[in-house]
C-alpha cells in the first residue's frame, strides 16, 4: 500500500472521476477529468477510507482551488511531480544557468528537488500556470538536520538569480517545513517553526532540534 504524503500526484481511476463530478460541476474540471490529469495529495481531513485532494486550476479559471473528497479507492496510481531540472525552460532567460547550477547543487547534495506549484502543474499539464510573480517553488528530501542545513545554504545564496526560490524540505516520516522559515529558525531569529504532516499542522516552540529532527539527526 501506497504511504501517502503531501504533494504527490493522484491519479483518479473512472469511478473516482465520477464521484468527484457528481459533488463538482465546473466545467474546467470536467476538463481535466478526460485528459485524465491528475489532482495532488494535501492535508487529509477525511473519515476512515476516504482521501483528500487538491485540484488548482490554471490562470484561465482564475486561480481556483478546490478540496475534493473521495473513497481512497478511486485513486488508480500515485506518482511525483518533475524533477526540478525541467522548469529551467520555463525560467527567465537570465536566470537559467544559475538556477540549474544551483538544482546541481542540490542534487549532489541527494535532495532530488522537484518543482510544484505553478512551475510544477504548468510542467504537467501544458496549461498557463506560471505568471510574472510566480516563485519557483521546490520539493527537497533531507535526510537529516545536517543536510537540511546545506540544502538552505545553497538556497540562501541563490537569492539574487532572478527568481524567487521557494518550497519545502521534506524530513523522513513526513515531517515538511518552508525552507525560509527552517532558516530563520536555525538562526535564531523566531522560537516558532510550523510542521506540516498528511493530517496536521503544528508550531514547534524550541530552540533546540525537535523531535522529529532529532531522531534523523542522530
Amino acid at each position: 500500500m501506497t504511504r501517502l504524503r503531501r504533494h504527490q500526484l493522484a491519479y483518479l481511476t473512472t469511478r473516482g472521476w465520477a464521484e468527484v463530478l457528481g459533488a463538482h460541476t465546473q466545467l474546467a474540471l470536467r476538463t481535466w477529468a478526460e485528459r485524465r490529469l491528475p489532482l495532488v495529495v494535501t492535508r487529509q481531513c477525511g473519515g476512515p477510507g476516504r482521501i483528500t485532494l487538491g485540484w488548482p486550476a490554471p490562470l484561465s479559471c482564475g486561480r481556483l482551488r478546490l478540496s475534493l473528497q473521495l473513497d481512497a479507492k478511486g485513486v488508480a496510481w500515485y506518482d511525483e511531480f518533475p524533477a526540478a531540472r525541467a522548469a529551467v525552460p520555463l525560467l527567465p532567460q537570465d536566470s537559467r544557468c544559475a538556477v540549474r547550477a544551483l538544482l546541481k547543487a542540490l542534487e549532489r547534495l541527494g535532495s532530488s528537488p522537484r518543482v510544484y506549484g505553478s512551475y510544477g502543474w504548468q510542467l504537467l499539464t501544458g496549461l498557463d500556470y506560471v505568471h510574472p510573480a510566480s516563485d519557483l517553488d521546490l520539493w527537497l528530501s533531507v535526510g537529516s538536520e545536517r543536510d537540511a542545513d546545506a540544502a538552505v545554504g545553497l538556497l540562501q545564496a541563490s537569492q539574487s538569480l532572478g527568481a524567487r526560490i521557494d518550497g519545502e524540505l521534506m524530513f523522513p516520516g513526513g515531517a515538511a517545513v518552508a525552507w525560509r522559515e527552517y532558516a530563520a529558525w536555525r538562526a535564531g531569529r523566531t522560537r516558532g517553526l510550523l510542521v506540516k504532516r498528511l493530517d496536521s499542522v503544528d508550531v514547534e516552540h524550541a530552540l533546540a532540534l525537535p523531535p522529529w529532527c532529532e531522531a534523523v539527526a542522530a
